[in-house]
């Protein structure tokens, strides 16, 4: 979802306004409280991904009440992901391992969240074209993620879908994620899968372009 590890003493350039506004507030005093109880970023990204997974159960029973509290877990889960990088970066313990073992489990535990959102849907509703809708979103967030890491560790790219400062970017994909949380806050899931079925594939083309041109 973001790049973490960071260089100690420096933010990663690129990096993404709303992980800036909404989570990087909360992700210092998190990032403080793991110091304090000696964890390493790895474990503070494996935390995070048991936080998704509780969150998943909550989408999977997919009732009203449910769904606002897979909201709010999964928004805690979010905080964790910038938090890794804040320990790592404060306590100088970045690593290659550590990098791809925050990546690997922020794309699963955020496909895992499409996936219980959308079965959730079938659950609770009986509507298969939405849950259907809803793996296929995951499948293109899967793809679209996968696309931007080999662009950039492997060609040296970045795929800013749209790039403010030196500092700062907004990626479409970090935007999903949100409007997920909030879809759920509002109960309005059934829309969001089948928007996100249609629009997420899109940015691959902006993806593409920028790798290959």
């Amino acid at each position: 979802m973001k790049p973490s590890h960071q260089p100690t003493g420096a933010r990663e350039e690129g990096e993404d306004i709303l992980v800036h506004t909404l989570l990087r507030p909360f992700s210092r005093y998190f990032a403080k409280f793991f110091i304090f109880l000696h964890a390493t970023p790895n474990m503070v990204s494996f935390v995070g991904f048991l936080i998704a997974l509780v969150a998943g159960y909550f989408f999977y029973l997919g009732d009203r009440t449910s769904l606002i509290y897979g909201a709010i877990i999964a928004y805690i889960a979010l905080i964790l992901s910038a938090t890794d990088g804040e320990v790592a970066r404060l306590t100088n313990r970045q690593s290659k391992f550590g990098e791809f073992f925050d990546s690997s489990l922020d794309i699963t535990k955020l496909w895992l969240l499409f996936f219980f959102l959308s079965i959730g849907v079938y659950r609770t509703t009986g509507d298969i074209q939405t849950m259907l809708f809803g793996q296929f979103a995951g499948g293109a967030f899967l793809a679209g993620h996968y696309m931007r890491v080999y662009s950039y560790q492997v060609m040296g790219v970045r795929t800013f879908e749209l790039k403010f400062t030196k500092k700062f970017a907004f990626y479409f994909t970090v935007f999903i994620i949100f409007v997920m949380i909030l879809s759920a806050l509002l109960n309005m899931v059934k829309p969001f899968l089948i928007a996100t079925a249609f629009i997420y594939p899109l940015t691959w083309l902006k993806k593409m372009h920028t790798v290959y041109k």
